[in-house]
C-alpha cells in the first residue's frame, strides 16, 4: 500500500502542478461563464435604434400601432406614419431622419400580400421578423372584426394547462418536475461523459508515454506492473476530482460576478410574493413559477450529489482501467492505438444516446437496464436519480457497477503486467486475450 501511496502521489502532484493543468482548470468555468454572458452584452450592444416611417394606405393600423406609438419597442424601433405618396417618401425619407419606410398597400384581407420595405441597406433578419409579426397581428384583429367576433371573447377562450407532476409512493403523494429533472440528470450524465473521455484519453497517453520514454522499466524494478496501474489510475482520477471541485466553486463565483455585472439575481428562489404584481404574467405563468421554485426546494441534492461521485469514481475507475491497458499494450502507433481504443469508445458513445432517450422515458425498458448493466449505469443512472427512481434499482445499479469495476481491474492488470514491457509487436485483440492467462 505504501508504494502504491507513492505512485498516487507522485501521478497526482505530477499534474496538478502543470502549467496546462492550471490553465485548463481556470479558463474552462471562465470560457463557459463568457460563452453564456457574451451573447447578452454583444445582444444588448448590436441593439440599433431605428425610425421607420410607415405608409398605411390599406389603413390597417388606423394610424396608431397599439403598445408601440410613442415609445421604444423591445426591438428598439420606431414608428412614424406618413400620408405621403410613396415617391416622395423614397426621395425624402433619409433627409427627414427615417432609417426605412415599410409600405402597406392596399390588399385582400383574404389573400394579404404586396408588403415592402424600402431602405438603403438590407434590413436585418430580426427587424423584418419583427414587422411582419405586427402586420400578422393586425391582420387577425381586422379578421376577427370582419367576421363580427368579439376580441375580449376570443382572449378568454385561451387556455394555458400546467399538469403537476405527482408521485405515488409507500409515504404517500410527493410533488415532481419532469422538466427540472430532465435538466439535472442531463447535466450529471454528459458530465460523467465527458470525464470519462477526458481522463480516459489522459490516463492511456501517459501510460504509451513513460513506456516510450522507457521510464516504466525503471519503475517496475521497485514496484509490481499491478500497483502501477492502481497508482496511475486512482493519482489522476484524484487529479480529476480536485479539478471539479474547483469547478464548482469557480462557477458559483461567476455566477455572482456576472450577475452584479447583467443585473440578474443570485438566488435561484423568486420572490413569489411579487410574482402576482407582474402584471405581464399570466395566473397560469405565475402557478408554473411557483411550482418550479418550490420543487426546486424540495430537491435531494444531498442523495443526487452523493450518487453523482460515486457514479463519476465507479465509471472512471472501469474505462479508466481499460484505457490503461490499451495503454500498455500500443507502441507509439496511431493506427494501433486507435484499433485498439475503438471497442471502448463505442459504449461510451452508445452510452450517452441512451441517456438522452432516458430523460425523455426514464422508467422504460432500455432506460433500466441500462442503468444496470456497468458499462452504460455511470452516464445512464445519474440521469435517472433525478426522477427519483426506486432505492432498490440504484443499490442494484450501484453493486453491477461495483462488480464490474473490480473485474476490469482484474482483466486490466494481467494484460497490464505483459504489455507494459513488450515494445516493437503491433498487438492484436487476439494477443490480449492470451494474456489474460499467462501466469505470474
Amino acid at each position: 500500500m505504501h508504494k502504491i501511496g507513492l505512485i498516487i502521489k507522485r501521478e497526482y502532484l505530477t499534474r496538478v502542478r502543470r502549467r496546462t493543468f492550471l490553465i485548463a482548470t481556470f479558463l474552462t468555468p471562465v470560457s463557459i461563464a463568457l460563452l453564456m454572458g457574451i451573447p447578452i452584452w454583444l445582444g444588448g450592444l448590436s441593439s440599433v435604434e431605428q425610425e421607420i416611417v410607415i405608409l398605411d394606405e390599406a389603413n390597417l393600423f388606423n394610424g396608431r400601432i397599439p403598445d408601440l406609438e410613442g415609445a421604444k419597442a423591445s426591438e428598439s424601433v420606431y414608428f412614424t406614419f406618413d400620408q405621403s405618396s410613396l415617391p416622395v417618401l423614397k426621395e425624402t425619407f433619409e433627409a427627414s431622419g427615417y432609417d426605412g419606410i415599410l409600405h402597406i398597400p392596399p390588399f385582400n384581407i383574404q389573400q394579404p400580400g404586396g408588403f415592402a420595405y424600402y431602405a438603403p441597406e438590407q434590413i436585418g433578419i430580426k427587424t423584418k421578423i419583427y414587422l411582419q409579426a405586427r402586420i400578422e397581428r393586425a391582420i387577425e384583429n381586422k379578421r376577427i372584426e370582419a367576421a363580427g367576433l368579439d376580441k375580449s371573447v376570443l382572449k378568454r377562450l385561451k387556455v394555458q394547462v400546467n399538469i403537476r407532476d405527482k408521485i405515488l409512493d409507500d409515504e404517500g403523494e410527493k410533488q415532481g418536475n419532469a422538466l427540472m429533472a430532465a435538466a439535472i440528470g442531463g447535466v450529471m450524465g454528459f458530465s460523467i461523459y465527458i470525464v470519462l473521455f477526458i481522463y480516459g484519453t489522459m490516463l492511456m497517453r501517459g501510460v504509451i508515454e513513460e513506456k516510450t520514454n522507457r521510464i516504466v522499466e525503471v519503475i517496475v524494478s521497485s514496484v509490481k506492473p499491478y500497483q502501477m496501474m492502481i497508482g496511475k489510475i486512482v493519482g489522476i482520477g484524484a487529479v480529476g476530482l480536485t479539478q471539479f471541485m474547483i469547478w464548482i466553486v469557480l462557477i458559483f463565483i461567476l455566477r455572482i460576478f456576472f450577475g452584479l455585472i447583467f443585473g440578474i439575481p443570485f438566488s435561484d428562489a423568486a420572490d413569489l410574493s411579487q410574482l402576482n404584481q407582474n402584471e405581464e404574467l399570466t395566473e397560469e405563468q405565475v402557478e408554473m413559477i411557483t411550482a418550479v421554485v418550490e420543487n426546486f426546494g424540495r430537491i435531494n441534492f444531498v442523495k443526487i450529489i452523493s450518487w453523482f461521485i460515486f457514479y463519476f469514481l465507479g465509471g472512471y475507475l472501469l474505462y479508466a482501467a481499460l484505457f490503461a491497458a490499451i495503454g500498455s499494450a500500443a507502441n507509439d502507433d496511431a493506427d494501433n492505438i486507435q484499433s485498439l481504443t475503438f471497442p471502448i469508445t463505442i459504449p461510451i458513445v452508445i452510452s450517452i444516446f441512451i441517456m438522452f432517450t432516458t430523460i425523455e422515458q426514464p422508467n422504460s425498458d432500455l432506460a433500466f437496464w441500462a442503468s444496470i448493466i456497468p458499462l452504460s449505469s455511470p452516464i445512464v443512472m445519474p440521469a435517472r436519480i433525478a426522477y427519483d427512481v426506486d432505492n432498490w434499482q440504484i443499490i442494484l445499479s450501484a453493486i453491477c457497477l461495483v462488480l464490474g469495476f473490480t473485474g476490469t481491474i482484474w482483466f486490466a492488470a494481467r494484460i497490464y503486467r505483459t504489455g507494459i514491457l513488450m515494445y516493437g509487436k503491433k498487438i492484436t485483440f487476439r494477443e490480449l486475450s492470451k494474456w489474460l492467462f499467462y501466469k505470474n
